[in-house]
């Protein structure tokens, strides 16, 4: 599993809807996660108290139970598509993943302090490579091993 913070919410270009901009915490890559409106503004609230009392209700019923939130997961379903989970620790020990919405995933990471965490797959499949060569660098450099006569080697 790969670790990621919340970066910020930003407007998609797609089809105009929110999206929360998760980096990966070692890595270049970054995922973007659908978000509604209220979440959106839940996320980009600052650090201030919590504004759902879902995540607060949630968490002081796991302290009663004797279990804690270790994390939530981002993962790909068989499809494709994007599946989250809030992975608890029982009492005794054994660890359950609790499926829930991405945005619930991601307000709740958000709200207690919980890590992310995001699958092999859903990096492979969903995420953008920030050091990745762009279009225009590749075809910068090929212009200039061209430029630099039949001897350059194009790497």
């Amino acid at each position: 599993m790969h670790g990621m913070r919340l970066m910020g919410v930003r407007a998609s270009q797609e089809d105009g809807g929110l999206v929360a901009i998760l980096v990966e915490e070692a890595g270049p890559r970054m995922v973007a996660v659908p978000v509604g409106a209220r979440d959106a503004l839940t996320l980009s609230s600052g650090e201030g108290p919590a504004s759902s009392t879902w995540s607060v209700l949630l968490t002081s019923t796991l302290d009663a139970a004797g279990a804690h939130l270790e994390g939530l997961v981002l993962d790909v379903d068989a499809d494709g598509g994007l599946c989250t989970g809030a992975r608890v620790v029982a009492a005794d020990g054994g660890e359950h993943l609790v499926p829930c919405c991405p945005a619930d995933a991601l307000i709740l990471a958000y709200e207690r302090h919980a890590r992310l965490w995001a699958s092999p797959a859903l990096l492979r499949l969903r995420s953008v490579d920030l050091a990745e060569e762009t279009v225009q660098e590749q075809v910068a450099r090929l212009c200039s091993a061209l430029d630099a006569g039949p001897g350059a080697v194009l790497s």
